[in-house]
C-alpha cells in the first residue's frame, strides 16, 4: 500500500500489553486494488478474512499479476456483523476477473495511522486512541505490512491503521 505519514516511527512499548504502538501521525493511502466484499458475523470475520486473502493471492497468481503493495482489509462496518472489503493492491495491471471480485481506487487523503506490532488482539486498543484523535467514522482501514504469510509468530505481525479524518 502505498502510504505517507509523518512523526516518530515508534513509540514506547506500553509495559502492561503484548503489542507496541507507533506514536499517532497523519497519513494517506492511494491505490488500485482487486476487492473482494464480504459480510461476516464477528466471530467468524478472521476465518472469512483468511480465505478471501488466500482466494485473491491464488486469483492474482493464476492470472501472472503481481501484487504492488500489502494487503488491507476496509471495514464499513464492526459490530455483530462486519462488512468487510479485501483489497490486494495491482497498480496499473489488468486483469481478468471472477464474479464477486472488482477493481476499486481507493483514495483515502487524509487520515490518522498508527502502526501496531504484535498480535490482532491489539488493535482494537489502538482504534480507541485513534478515535480520540479523527473520529469515529467509518471506513476503517487496516494494512498488513507484516502478516501469517510472512511469519507465524503474531508478535511480529505488523498492522497499520488508518482512521480517516
Amino acid at each position: 500500500v502505498s502510504t505517507q505519514s509523518t512523526g516518530p516511527n515508534r513509540a514506547e512499548p506500553t509495559p502492561s500489553t503484548c503489542f507496541e504502538m507507533s506514536a499517532i501521525t497523519d497519513g494517506s493511502i492511494k491505490e488500485r486494488v482487486v476487492a473482494k466484499k464480504v459480510t461476516a458475523k464477528a466471530q467468524s470475520a478472521m476465518a472469512m478474512m483468511s480465505s478471501s486473502f488466500i482466494s485473491l493471492l491464488v486469483m492474482c497468481a493464476e492470472r501472472k499479476v503481481a501484487p504492488t503493495g500489502a494487503p488491507f482489509t476496509i471495514y464499513t462496518k464492526r459490530d455483530a456483523e462486519f462488512e468487510m472489503t479485501f483489497c490486494l493492491p495491482i497498480g496499473d495491471a489488468q486483469i481478468d476477473l471472477p464474479p464477486g471480485v472488482e477493481i476499486i481506487d481507493v483514495n483515502v487523503p487524509k487520515a490518522k495511522t498508527a502502526t501496531v506490532k504484535g498480535p490482532y488482539t491489539g488493535l482494537q486498543s489502538v482504534y480507541d486512541q485513534l478515535e480520540e484523535k479523527a473520529g469515529n467514522a467509518l471506513p476503517k482501514y487496516e494494512v498488513y505490512t507484516v502478516g501469517p504469510k510472512q511469519t507465524k509468530n503474531p508478535d511480529d505481525y505488523e498492522t497499520q491503521l488508518f482512521v480517516p479524518c
